[in-house]
C-alpha cells in the first residue's frame, strides 16, 4: 500500500465546517455545508507535530493564503489520494487537527492507513480480508468549483462513515 509523500495533493471529504464564502478570506468556519464537500490539499511532514509512524499532515494556508484542510465535523472521513496511473485510492482517514476557526491555518492529522500495525488493526478487529487495495479505473479531478462540487456529490454514499474507521481515528491517539 503506498504512503502519501510530502508534496503530494490529496482529497478530504466530509461534511465539516467550511467557510461561509468561498475564496474570500476565512474569518469563522461557521458554515455548516448542506452538500457533501471536498477539499485539495497539500501532504507535509516538516510541520506535522503528530506521531508521524501512525499519523501525517496535510493541509494549511494554499498559494492564494487562504486555509485549506478537514474541519470539525470531518473526522473520520475519507483521505484519497492518486497514485503515479491516476488511480484513486484511500490512504488515510482524517483524525485531527485545529478547531475552528483555526482549521487550514496549520496542517490537520491523518490516519496513515499504510501503516503496518493499522493494518493488522483492520484485518483484526474490522475482518478486513485483504492487505493489498483494490485496483480502480483512472479517474479525474478538476478544480473548478461547479465540477468538485459535481465530485462531492459523487462521495455522497460515504456519508454513512464506517463506525469502524472512526473507532481507529480516535484509537489513534489513546
Amino acid at each position: 500500500m503506498e504512503q502519501p509523500q510530502e508534496g503530494q495533493l490529496v482529497y478530504a471529504t466530509g461534511w465539516g465546517r467550511s467557510c461561509e464564502q468561498d475564496g474570500a478570506v476565512c474569518a469563522n468556519q461557521d458554515k455548516h455545508p448542506d452538500k457533501l464537500q471536498m477539499v485539495k490539499i497539500q501532504v507535509t511532514y516538516g510541520e506535522c507535530p503528530y506521531n508521524k509512524k501512525k499519523l501525517f499532515c496535510a493541509g494549511g494556508i494554499d498559494k492564494q493564503g487562504l486555509p485549506k484542510d478537514a474541519c470539525q465535523g470531518d473526522s473520520g472521513g475519507p483521505l484519497e489520494c492518486t497514485d503515479t496511473e491516476g488511480k484513486i485510492y484511500q490512504c488515510g482517514v482524517v483524525s485531527s487537527g485545529p478547531a475552528a476557526p483555526e482549521c487550514g491555518r496549520r496542517p490537520g492529522a491523518y490516519v496513515r492507513l499504510a501503516d503496518p500495525d493499522t493494518i493488522q488493526w483492520l484485518i483484526n478487529v474490522g475482518g478486513a480480508q485483504n492487505q493489498l487495495r483494490i485496483k480502480t479505473l483512472s479517474a479525474t479531478r478538476s478544480d473548478t468549483k461547479k465540477d468538485s462540487q459535481a465530485e462531492a456529490l459523487h462521495y455522497q454514499g460515504t456519508k454513512k462513515v464506517s463506525v469502524l474507521i472512526i473507532m481507529l481515528s480516535m484509537l489513534i491517539w489513546i
